[in-house]
């Protein structure tokens, strides 16, 4: 997810590319200041989208998924 801004006449892109499996789940807080996704790759991190960082990440005993 490429996320830019514009600071000082040059533009500044981040992409978030962590997890090296599918993504089976996201969830964000209300006012989308934090993202947290799972992976099939056994993970869980989470986002702090507003400064565009992984602020956690997790790694599960488990596959997560919707049952």
């Amino acid at each position: 997810m490429p996320v830019s801004h514009l600071q000082g006449g040059i533009e500044f892109v981040k992409t978030f590319k962590s997890h090296l499996g599918d993504i089976t789940g996201m969830a964000a807080d209300l006012d989308g200041a934090f993202l947290a996704t799972t992976s099939d790759d056994k993970s869980l991190k989470i986002y702090n989208v507003l400064a565009f960082d992984m602020i956690n990440m997790m790694k599960l005993p488990f596959v997560p998924g919707v049952q």
